[in-house]
């Protein structure tokens, strides 16, 4: 089972490093992996109001949801998701809405 919390500004970290093990591999390949570069990136990017953290029945923060509302229906950006070695979760990369 999973559940959702709202992000708040104390998760930047987390979100951060949710995002970083989920698509690190891919944006490495593609353009290389930069840590200042994505960090800039985060910090320019990071609403906490727009993300809900995915948690497990244990509590574990295995994902995060990031939704955008405005005058339109809420929509989903994007979901990424970390792998949880042993509890049965497999990553979800990016899979972005625009």
């Amino acid at each position: 089972m999973i559940c959702f919390r709202d992000a708040t500004q104390a998760d930047f970290q987390l979100v951060y490093e949710i995002k970083k093990s989920s698509i690190k591999h891919y944006i490495k390949k593609i353009w290389g992996w930069n840590d200042e570069v994505q960090l800039n990136f985060h910090i320019k990017d990071f609403k906490p109001e727009q993300v809900k953290i995915i948690q497990n029945e244990y509590n574990d923060e295995i994902g995060l949801l990031s939704l955008i509302e405005d005058s339109m229906p809420i929509y989903k950006k994007y979901t990424y998701m970390r792998f949880c070695a042993g509890k049965g979760y497999w990553n979800i990369h990016l899979i972005r809405f625009n």
